[in-house]
Protein backbone atom coordinates (compact mmCIF):
# COMPACT_ATOMS: atom_id res chain seq x y z
CA UNK A 1 0.00 0.00 0.00
CA UNK A 2 2.91 2.19 -0.24
CA UNK A 3 5.02 3.31 -2.98
CA UNK A 4 8.52 4.02 -2.68
CA UNK A 5 11.49 6.60 -4.53
CA UNK A 6 12.31 3.36 -6.42
CA UNK A 7 9.53 1.44 -8.26
CA UNK A 8 11.32 -0.93 -9.77
CA UNK A 9 14.06 -1.64 -7.13
CA UNK A 10 14.08 -4.97 -5.31
CA UNK A 11 13.91 -5.08 -1.76
CA UNK A 12 15.10 -7.05 0.86
CA UNK A 13 12.74 -6.54 4.08
CA UNK A 14 15.09 -8.24 7.42
CA UNK A 15 13.39 -8.44 10.86
CA UNK A 16 15.72 -7.29 13.42
CA UNK A 17 13.69 -5.50 16.12
CA UNK A 18 10.88 -6.58 17.89
CA UNK A 19 6.82 -5.74 17.64
CA UNK A 20 7.43 -2.48 19.85
CA UNK A 21 10.71 -1.59 18.29
CA UNK A 22 13.14 -2.96 20.69
CA UNK A 23 16.17 -5.06 20.21
CA UNK A 24 19.60 -5.35 20.62
CA UNK A 25 22.97 -4.88 18.65
CA UNK A 26 23.90 -8.39 18.24
CA UNK A 27 19.98 -9.40 16.45
CA UNK A 28 20.69 -5.94 14.21
CA UNK A 29 24.75 -7.17 13.23
CA UNK A 30 23.34 -10.54 12.34
CA UNK A 31 20.82 -8.50 10.22
CA UNK A 32 23.02 -6.44 8.48
CA UNK A 33 25.62 -9.58 7.53
CA UNK A 34 22.43 -11.51 6.43
CA UNK A 35 21.86 -8.85 4.19
CA UNK A 36 25.19 -8.00 2.70
CA UNK A 37 25.41 -12.23 2.38
CA UNK A 38 22.40 -12.52 0.13
CA UNK A 39 23.70 -10.00 -2.23
CA UNK A 40 21.81 -6.17 -1.13
CA UNK A 41 24.13 -3.22 -1.92
CA UNK A 42 21.96 -0.72 0.38
CA UNK A 43 21.12 -1.14 3.78
CA UNK A 44 18.41 1.39 4.95
CA UNK A 45 18.35 1.63 8.47
CA UNK A 46 15.82 3.22 10.65
CA UNK A 47 17.04 2.89 14.22
CA UNK A 48 19.99 3.34 16.25
CA UNK A 49 20.96 4.04 19.70
CA UNK A 50 23.95 6.70 21.36
CA UNK A 51 26.12 3.03 22.46
CA UNK A 52 28.71 2.60 20.09
CA UNK A 53 29.57 -1.32 20.27
CA UNK A 54 31.95 -3.18 18.69
CA UNK A 55 29.42 -5.51 17.53
CA UNK A 56 27.72 -3.46 15.61
CA UNK A 57 30.87 -1.62 14.16
CA UNK A 58 31.57 -4.95 13.18
CA UNK A 59 29.05 -5.72 10.93
CA UNK A 60 28.88 -2.63 9.48
CA UNK A 61 32.77 -3.07 8.55
CA UNK A 62 31.27 -6.41 7.02
CA UNK A 63 29.30 -5.02 5.09
CA UNK A 64 31.01 -2.05 3.78
CA UNK A 65 33.78 -4.68 2.73
CA UNK A 66 31.26 -6.50 0.58
CA UNK A 67 30.35 -3.01 -1.30
CA UNK A 68 27.38 -2.54 0.53
CA UNK A 69 26.50 1.38 1.18
CA UNK A 70 25.07 1.53 4.65
CA UNK A 71 22.38 4.41 5.38
CA UNK A 72 21.49 4.94 8.80
CA UNK A 73 18.84 7.71 10.74
CA UNK A 74 20.78 9.98 12.80
CA UNK A 75 18.30 9.73 15.20
CA UNK A 76 15.78 12.17 17.22
CA UNK A 77 17.53 13.45 20.07
CA UNK A 78 18.52 17.15 19.66
CA UNK A 79 16.10 17.69 23.08
CA UNK A 80 18.24 15.22 24.65
CA UNK A 81 21.87 16.13 24.41
CA UNK A 82 21.73 16.13 20.67
CA UNK A 83 24.24 12.80 21.51
CA UNK A 84 25.50 10.68 18.25
CA UNK A 85 23.69 7.81 16.99
CA UNK A 86 25.22 4.47 16.02
CA UNK A 87 25.11 3.26 13.34
CA UNK A 88 24.75 6.83 11.97
CA UNK A 89 28.06 8.04 13.52
CA UNK A 90 30.23 5.82 12.39
CA UNK A 91 32.30 7.76 9.30
CA UNK A 92 31.38 5.02 6.68
CA UNK A 93 27.85 4.73 7.10
CA UNK A 94 25.71 7.89 5.26
CA UNK A 95 24.00 9.06 8.00
CA UNK A 96 20.29 10.86 7.28
CA UNK A 97 18.80 14.10 9.74
CA UNK A 98 14.96 15.00 8.79
CA UNK A 99 13.55 18.41 7.08
CA UNK A 100 10.14 19.75 7.40
CA UNK A 101 7.83 20.64 5.15
CA UNK A 102 10.04 24.67 4.57
CA UNK A 103 13.10 22.10 3.57
CA UNK A 104 14.79 22.57 7.22
CA UNK A 105 16.47 20.58 9.46
CA UNK A 106 13.67 19.60 12.50
CA UNK A 107 14.36 20.53 16.00
CA UNK A 108 14.11 17.06 17.06
CA UNK A 109 16.69 15.01 14.64
CA UNK A 110 20.13 14.87 16.22
CA UNK A 111 22.37 16.88 14.44
CA UNK A 112 26.67 17.33 14.15
CA UNK A 113 29.48 16.41 12.22
CA UNK A 114 28.36 12.57 11.12
CA UNK A 115 25.12 14.03 9.51
CA UNK A 116 25.27 13.68 5.82
CA UNK A 117 22.31 14.56 4.00
CA UNK A 118 18.96 15.57 4.96
CA UNK A 119 15.63 14.43 3.66
CA UNK A 120 11.69 14.61 4.52
CA UNK A 121 11.04 13.62 7.86
CA UNK A 122 7.80 15.33 8.97
CA UNK A 123 4.48 13.89 8.07
CA UNK A 124 5.47 11.17 6.02
CA UNK A 125 2.48 8.74 4.88
CA UNK A 126 3.71 5.13 5.97
CA UNK A 127 2.51 1.93 7.14
CA UNK A 128 1.89 1.56 11.16
CA UNK A 129 1.19 -1.25 13.75
CA UNK A 130 -1.61 -0.77 16.03
CA UNK A 131 -3.74 -3.18 18.45
CA UNK A 132 -6.21 -3.42 15.93
CA UNK A 133 -4.27 -4.20 12.99
CA UNK A 134 -2.01 -2.75 10.28
CA UNK A 135 -2.83 0.63 8.93
CA UNK A 136 -1.16 3.80 7.94
CA UNK A 137 -0.67 7.08 9.83
CA UNK A 138 2.06 10.09 9.07
CA UNK A 139 4.98 9.68 10.85
CA UNK A 140 7.96 11.99 12.32
CA UNK A 141 11.21 11.28 12.68
CA UNK A 142 15.11 10.59 10.77
CA UNK A 143 13.26 7.10 10.94
CA UNK A 144 10.51 8.25 7.80
CA UNK A 145 13.53 10.35 6.40
CA UNK A 146 16.21 7.53 5.83
CA UNK A 147 14.00 5.59 3.30
CA UNK A 148 14.31 8.13 1.06
CA UNK A 149 17.73 8.57 1.39
CA UNK A 150 17.69 4.93 0.47
CA UNK A 151 15.57 4.59 -2.31
CA UNK A 152 17.56 7.66 -4.42
CA UNK A 153 20.79 5.73 -3.69
CA UNK A 154 18.70 3.06 -5.53
CA UNK A 155 17.75 5.13 -8.39
CA UNK A 156 21.14 5.82 -8.65
CA UNK A 157 22.12 2.17 -8.76
CA UNK A 158 19.85 1.50 -11.39
CA UNK A 159 21.12 3.96 -14.19
CA UNK A 160 24.56 3.21 -12.36
CA UNK A 161 25.06 -0.13 -11.55
CA UNK A 162 28.77 -0.17 -11.78
CA UNK A 163 29.54 2.26 -9.04
CA UNK A 164 30.63 0.96 -5.74
CA UNK A 165 29.65 2.07 -2.47
CA UNK A 166 31.94 5.07 -1.64
CA UNK A 167 31.17 6.53 -5.34
CA UNK A 168 27.12 5.67 -4.72
CA UNK A 169 28.09 7.45 -0.81
CA UNK A 170 29.38 10.45 -2.65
Amino acid sequence: GIAGVCWSCKTLPVKVLGSRGDGDDATIAQGIRWAADQGARIISMSLGGTVDTQVLREAVDYARSRNVLVIAASGNGQARGNRPSYPAAYSDVLAVSATDGSDTVTGFSTTGDFVDISAPGVGVWSTVWTPSGDSYAAANGTSAACPYVAGAAALILSLRPELNADQLMQ
